[in-house]
This record gives C-alpha cells, sequence and structure tokens, in this order.
C-alpha cells in the first residue's frame, strides 16, 4: 500500500474543508498510535500537513495491514464532506488488503445478540434495542445502507440512559470507561452521526454518490458499546 501517495492525496483533497481540530480529534480518537512529524516539502497546508504525517504514522506503524488501510477508511469518512472525493479517496485504498464486510455477516454480532436478549432486566425495557439490533441486520443483509446509517443512530440516542447520561455525546466524552472504550465511543459520536445526518438532511441534487457497506460499517464499535450495556446490566 502506497500510504505516502495516499497521504499527499487525502491532505491535499480537504486542505480547505476541515480544521486542524477536526483532524487532531478524529484520529486521536480512532487510534492510540502516537503520531510521528512527517516532513513533505510539497505540503504548505497546515492541516495537509498533519493529515499527512497521521497517514504516514498509521502506515509506518506495526499494526497488521487490514487494521491500517481500515483506520485510514474511518478517517477518510469522518472527514471528508464531498461524495465523489470520498469515493476516490477511498478507491485508493483498493480491495485486497481492506476488504470490507461481507452480507453473510450480521451487523449486530449474534452471540453479542443472543446475549442482551437473555438479560432480565428490571429497570430498563429492551425490547426496542433488541428491536433495532434485529432491524440493523435485516437491513444490512438487503443492502438497506441508509437505513443501516439512520439506525445505527438511532440506537446511538437510544442507550445513553443505560450508561446514566443524557446523551451519547455525553457518555463519548464523558463515561468513566478504558481509553480504548473512549476512542471507540467518540469514532462512532463523529463519524456514524455525520454520515446519518448526510443521509437525513441532504436534499436532492443533480447527482448523486449512494452509500455502500464500507460507508456504513461500524459494527466493531457498535459491538463494544453493546459488550458495555451487557456487562452493565447483566
Amino acid at each position: 500500500m502506497n500510504y505516502k501517495f495516499i497521504a499527499t492525496q487525502f491532505g491535499e483533497a480537504v486542505k480547505y474543508d476541515t480544521t486542524v481540530n477536526e483532524v487532531s480529534r478524529t484520529f486521536n480518537a480512532l487510534t492510540n498510535l502516537k503520531r510521528k512529524d512527517y516532513v513533505n516539502d510539497a505540503i504548505t497546508s497546515a492541516r495537509s500537513g498533519l493529515i499527512y504525517s497521521w497517514v504516514m504514522t498509521i502506515g509506518d506503524s506495526n499494526l497488521e495491514e487490514s487494521d491500517k488501510c481500515e483506520l485510514v477508511r474511518q478517517a477518510i469518512n469522518t472527514i471528508v464532506i464531498n461524495d465523489k472525493v470520498k469515493e476516490k479517496l477511498l478507491g485508493l485504498l483498493g480491495t485486497s488488503r481492506c476488504l470490507p464486510k461481507t452480507n453473510s455477516s450480521s451487523y449486530v454480532n449474534s452471540s453479542r445478540l443472543d446475549e442482551i436478549k437473555a438479560l432480565n432486566c428490571k429497570n430498563f425495557d429492551l425490547s426496542r434495542l433488541i428491536k433495532l439490533c434485529d432491524e440493523l441486520n435485516m437491513s444490512f443483509e438487503n443492502k438497506c445502507y441508509f437505513s443501516v446509517a439512520i439506525l445505527v443512530r438511532s440506537l446511538l440516542d437510544h442507550v445513553p440512559p443505560i450508561f446514566g447520561v443524557g446523551s451519547f455525546t455525553e457518555l463519548a466524552n464523558n463515561y468513566q470507561g478504558t481509553r480504548s472504550f473512549k476512542a471507540q465511543m467518540q469514532h462512532l459520536e463523529l463519524s456514524s452521526r455525520k454520515i446519518a445526518d448526510s443521509y437525513l438532511h441532504t436534499q436532492i441534487r443533480n447527482k448523486e454518490s449512494l452509500p455502500n457497506s464500507t460507508q456504513v460499517d461500524f459494527s466493531n464499535d457498535l459491538d463494544v458499546l453493546l459488550g458495555e450495556v451487557y456487562r452493565l446490566l447483566k
């Protein structure tokens, strides 16, 4: 994977559409890697340079190749607003080393869902949460990707009282979980909500780019969230 080329293209594509703070928040939420500073004399924008350093840090890390690719993919999905630009950058990642989830898999892990269904919870009625999970799996299986993104957002808005907070933003920022849990919740908050909002509020245009399984795949982070739900309620 040519991470130097991807880093340059990524930074150049969004240098006018994002901020240094947004770039920093996104990558810090996605990974615990410590960013190294990489110099590219062709880059003059601070935002482009920051993205370049982050992508190069990921590329030079000891992570598995598929994990590196997944981190860059999630960063692109979070930071890039323009659908055509996003599609082009995701195309640079290819498919051989960064395969998206296939539709033969459940979006919500079946074992995790069985655990939640088996809970005998007196303080919360879990029927809506279980139904949201079931419909997520049905939507993903049937390639209803608009529905997947919107259902993920609905689920995030539904569970905060289990954690003793009033919103998912509070959960992502203030819940006293592990550092990795917080990072994954912030990724759900920053990326999945933005994607769902774009589907809910974008009006008709003369050209469209439709969502695919890769763009709406937050299943790993969602499983961490549901695992914590199970831990708190069992």
